[in-house]
């Protein structure tokens, strides 16, 4: 590092052009250096050892290398795992297949479809969907690459194998021994970072508990800490790997993760349940409130300081919230509702940072008593019902229309270029996109043809001028380590895959070694052909462009949130049938989970539909919709604690009024997302929220104080907290609702 810089600075003493100084520059990213030469070594070794021992396509052992070579030694080797076992599995369909429908093309290509339509519904049912997408696309590869000729198929199969092991064995040994990078430093480090960012929104709550400007874009920070929380969880697994501490302690951190995400919820709630508790005259209650988060902080400094190795406090305050009737006395009835329901997740997520506290004390100090507690605050919305995943259904019938047009393709024109590259290229593309559908392959087109062209002259003009192995050796470390170290950005990754990908098919190198143009040139047209069906899917059967499925993901959010308002559980209804459940599981997943979908697609929208042609403006949109989730599922919780007989019979005509009133809003924003003016909703909102208070005044007057304990005025406080969070996640929608221009939006194409 030192050299370099010298070097650089010499450089620029001496004049040496800028172009010159910046590129000196560069290499001194010492990680990017180090992951693209790991990368460029494994290649090259895997190609010695294929050749050595004779074994055609030694491309498909660079291909897995290629794929599975991440950051850490433990996220490369379990990656390399799923694809090992995804190919074994590919291996044992492709035979089942061959036998049973070798002979019938029609049953051979309902078969085949049938388990690409099976892989991708695992794919969203399963937390490790590249096992399913490895199975998918290699079955095409290995049922085409044979040929005509059964023994054939079985050496392919054999030849699969052995360079998909050959793959995986080159990384791991190369990156276990060159400055290997421990995946459980990953894992605690992606820990901490999410702590962080929990931290900070705990530290904008108590600006906006406070009535001051929040220092941090709360909404780009709540998405920030759900993205990370992700992050988190897909290291654990590497994590479980490279360590064998985290191995032997693996469900004590599951349920670190468990409370980790069941805080990131509450913490959500909480940092728009403070927004409306804003007092500027400090009083008690407040106060308490300030001295719940702030031990929930420590708290979770705390947690940090243990993964850091440090030590945690001496001794932890027991804080005790105050009871309803302590805090809520002098206020509104709103006022006490949002006090209510602020306090409830105050509490809540202090329990939760506690139980983070117990777990991490016992994993770093074996002497303390084990915590077991189970995390009863993560199930906070039910899994998701996978059939009823409109979602999975749009990528299967994708993934079945590319494979099907492809094959339709190669059977019924006459002289169609190189079906043994046609076809599983297209379902491999077709399987990537099933978790990224807003991906765009047009840019792809003109990249891949584009190293196409500078592949066949590095095939046909370089290559055979190099007569020994260490000659294409340099030609193959050198070509890799660039475009590795120039893609090293995780946007960047499909380039790099598609770049290495495209060279390491593009050589075609063998010990029997042939150059040819004419391969070079079919491979051209067969892959734009592959590529223009993929991009023709964007339109048909089902539209996949982005301003497209925005309208229509959040169409489906209120849509799911107006059934969930009308027909939620209550405590004292009749035991709803199957259906019933079934439907509010299902519409519960879709509000949790559609405004994190929304993220990239409102990201993909074209500029001339944004208002002031922002990204981050758009992106608002999604942060008030996962707004509006948070107040949803609070309503759905508090709208099943039991109320006591005299207020629930006399206020429940009141609550119902109010409930189909916001669900008529929701279900008028299904019709037309952009159509309610903020304005507008605003009076509507504000007149209904004044004549219910009206009506739970009445009913309080008519109770009589004797009849009631204070955690029932608590519980009714809390369900009235939550009407009213619902009807001001809705008006927080319709005001970032005018940061798209709708119009535009909608404007036909095609």
């Amino acid at each position: 590092m030192q050299c370099w810089s010298k070097r650089l600075a010499a450089c620029k003493s001496f004049g040496v052009g800028e172009w010159l100084a910046n590129g000196l520059g560069n290499l001194t990213d010492y990680l990017r250096v180090q992951s693209a030469f790991k990368l460029a070594l494994a290649l090259v070794l895997a190609y010695w050892i294929a050749l050595a021992n004779d074994w055609d396509k030694p491309y498909w052992a660079g291909i897995a290398i290629v794929a599975c070579s991440l950051t850490s030694f433990g996220e490369s080797i379990y990656k390399g795992l799923l694809r090992l076992g995804g190919t074994t599995l590919a291996i044992v369909v492709s035979i089942l297949l061959l036998a049973f429908f070798g002979q019938e093309r029609w049953l051979f290509v309902a078969g085949v479809a049938g388990w690409l339509a099976i892989c991708c519904y695992m794919m969203f049912v399963t937390s490790r969907p590249y096992f399913w997408q490895t199975a998918a696309f290699v079955v095409p590869i290995l049922v085409v690459g044979g040929g005509d000729n059964p023994v054939n198929d079985f050496t392919v199969f054999i030849l699969r194998a052995q360079q998909t092991v050959l793959g995986i064995l080159c990384f791991s040994l190369v990156y276990a021994i060159l400055w290997p990078v421990s995946s459980r430093q990953l894992f605690e480090d992606g820990l901490r970072k999410s702590i962080l960012l929990h931290k900070r929104l705990l530290s904008a709550s108590l600006d906006l508990l406070d009535g001051k400007q929040a220092l941090e874009d709360v909404p780009k920070l709540r998405i920030e800490a759900a993205e990370q929380q992700a992050v988190v969880e897909s290291l654990f697994d590497a994590a479980v790997i490279d360590s064998f501490d985290v191995r032997d302690n693996r469900e004590s951190w599951r349920l670190i993760l468990a409370n980790m995400a069941a805080l990131d919820r509450v913490l959500q709630r909480l940092c728009l349940e403070v927004h409306d508790v804003k007092d500027q005259n400090k009083t008690d209650e407040v106060q308490l409130l300030r001295d719940a988060i702030l031990e929930t902080d420590a708290r979770l400094s705390d947690v940090e300081a243990m993964l850091t190795g440090r030590s945690p406090r001496p001794g932890n305050q027991a804080l005790q919230l105050p009871s309803w009737d302590q805090a809520l006395a002098g206020k509104t009835h709103f006022e006490r509702a949002a006090m209510s329901v602020a306090l409830n997740n105050a509490n809540r997520g202090l329990r939760i940072a506690a139980r983070l506290q117990d777990h991490m004390l016992a994993l770093r100090e074996p002497s303390a008593p084990k915590a077991r507690t189970a995390a009863k605050d993560h199930k906070l919305v039910p899994s998701p019902i996978h059939l009823l995943n409109s979602d999975m259904w749009i990528a299967l019938v994708r993934v079945q229309v590319i494979f099907l047009s492809a094959v339709l393709c190669v059977f019924f024109i006459p002289g169609f270029p190189n079906e043994a590259i046609v076809i599983p290229i297209g379902v491999s593309i077709a399987m990537s996109l099933v978790t990224k559908p807003q991906a765009s392959v047009s840019l792809l087109m003109v990249v891949a043809l584009v190293l196409i062209v500078l592949v066949g002259v590095v095939h046909i003009v370089a290559l055979p001028s190099l007569t020994t192995f260490w000659q294409l050796a340099l030609l193959i470390f050198a070509t890799a380590f660039l475009i590795a170290y120039y893609t090293d950005k995780p946007e960047q990754m499909v380039l790099r895959f598609a770049g290495l990908n495209l060279f390491l098919v593009g050589l075609q190198t063998d010990n029997h070694q042939q150059y040819s143009f004419l391969f070079f040139a079919v491979m051209a047209i067969g892959l734009f052909c592959v590529l223009t069906i993929i991009e023709m899917t964007r339109y048909f059967p089902i539209s996949l462009r982005p301003e497209r499925r925005t309208e229509a993901l959040i169409k489906r959010f209120f849509a799911s949130s107006d059934f969930v308002l009308r027909n939620s559980l209550s405590y004292d209804a009749s035991p709803p049938g199957w259906l019933r459940r079934l439907l509010l599981r299902h519409h519960l997943s879709e509000i949790d989970t559609i405004p994190g979908k929304l993220v990239p697609w409102l990201a993909a929208i074209p500029d001339a539909a944004k208002t002031h042609g922002h990204e981050q403006d758009t992106l608002q949109i999604a942060a008030s919709l996962e707004a509006l989730s948070s107040r949803v599922l609070e309503f759905v919780d508090a709208r099943q604690l039991p109320q006591a007989a005299p207020l629930a019979d006399r206020g429940r005509s009141a609550f119902r009024d109010w409930r189909l009133a916001v669900a008529g809003v929701a279900s008028e924003l299904v019709s037309d997302p952009g159509a309610i003016a903020a304005t507008d909703l605003e009076k509507r909102l504000r007149s209904g929220m004044a004549s219910l208070e009206d009506k739970i005044e009445t009913v309080l007057n008519e109770t009589e104080d004797a009849a009631l304990e204070p955690a029932d005025y608590g519980r009714m406080y809390r369900i009235l907290g939550a009407y009213r969070g619902v009807a001001e996640g809705v008006l927080g929608y319709t005001r970032r609702a005018a940061m798209i221009d709708w119009p535009q939006l909608r404007e036909s194409r095609f």
